[in-house]
């Protein structure tokens, strides 16, 4: 895309030359083109800060779920534990009962 060689006169609205100071339709000084480099450097902060809050929130994200799976893996792992306990001492009360049993 390149430059367009004419602009509109701000004030009557006639296409002039890019590089005219004064409108050759109204004899209205114009004012200097400015470089838009302020509209891109706009542009860039608001879709890097948006980037960053989607890579926080995103970041976040994987945080809660990590600390949710880590928190289920806790609360599995003492089941298990109880479970396997539980298994142990029904054995040894099996064991007594029949060491019980044999001995009389």
């Amino acid at each position: 895309m390149g430059k367009e060689k004419t602009r509109a006169c701000p004030f009557c609205h006639e296409m002039v030359p890019r590089k005219a100071t004064r409108c050759k339709f109204c004899s209205s000084t114009l004012p200097e083109i400015k470089h838009s480099f302020k509209k891109y450097l706009t542009l860039l902060f608001f879709l890097t800060t948006i980037l960053f809050a989607v890579l926080a929130f995103t970041w976040y994200d994987h945080l809660e779920r990590e600390r949710n799976r880590t928190a289920q893996l806790e609360r599995r792992n003492s089941e298990l534990q109880e479970s396997l306990l539980d298994c142990y001492e029904s054995e040894a009360e099996a064991e007594s009962d029949s060491r019980g049993t044999v001995g009389n």
